[in-house]
């Protein structure tokens, strides 16, 4: 979608869906106009990027970069265990674009059942190999 087409674009409706978002050198902003309520963990390298999250957003923990997402996702479980949302996404702040078009997230973002977050058309099975 070109850029004078998305400032006409309608901001979509949030879901009550808690995001989970695990963050590296990039700003989230986009994937937090779809959600009520989130939080960040920001596993950035680059020290300007860090600042400005930090001045930007209430909800973000800093952390070492593990090199995974799951390190993140499982730290807020260990941390909320016992006062979990009741639904939960766990989202890469770059996966629009890299794991999933625009599109495909427009339409799942406010399922309320398991939806993979991945949609990769250019994948195709190959007889003997594992590696999606």
């Amino acid at each position: 979608m070109n850029k004078d087409l998305n400032l006409h674009r309608k901001a979509p409706e949030r879901t009550d869906t808690f995001f989970l978002i695990s963050n590296y050198n990039a700003d989230p902003e986009l994937l937090l106009k779809y959600c009520a309520d989130y939080h960040i963990y920001d596993q950035s390298d680059n020290a300007l990027i860090k600042a400005r999250l930090g001045e930007k957003y209430l909800k973000i923990t800093f952390v070492e970069n593990s090199g995974h997402s799951l390190t993140n996702y499982f730290r807020y479980f260990s941390h909320k265990y016992d006062s979990l949302p009741p639904l939960i996404m766990l989202v890469k702040s770059n996966m629009i674009g890299r794991h999933l078009s625009q599109e495909y997230f427009d339409r799942v973002y406010s399922n309320k059942y398991f939806t993979p977050l991945y949609d990769d058309r250019k994948w195709s099975d190959k007889h003997g190999i594992a590696y999606q």
